[in-house]
């Protein structure tokens, strides 16, 4: 989590990843799981994205403060 008292640092506290996993198992079929895994690797990759585009933002603005 992070905390500052810069209002302009977001506060992260969790991400979720929601998978539906209930239509993978009534199909339980391969698709439906490839199909899922690829949804939710798509998902983490997003987040990931994101992440790292805060941790950015982060270090410039804890720059800033520091100056």
């Amino acid at each position: 989590m992070l905390s500052q008292s810069n209002p302009n640092v977001q506060t992260v506290d969790a991400v979720d990843i929601d998978v539906d996993m209930h239509d993978v198992w009534e199909s339980n079929d391969a698709d439906s799981l490839a199909n899922a895994l690829a949804d939710t690797a798509a998902k983490l990759e997003h987040c990931q994205k994101e992440n790292e585009s805060l941790r950015q933002e982060l270090t410039r603005v804890q720059g800033q403060s520091s100056t």
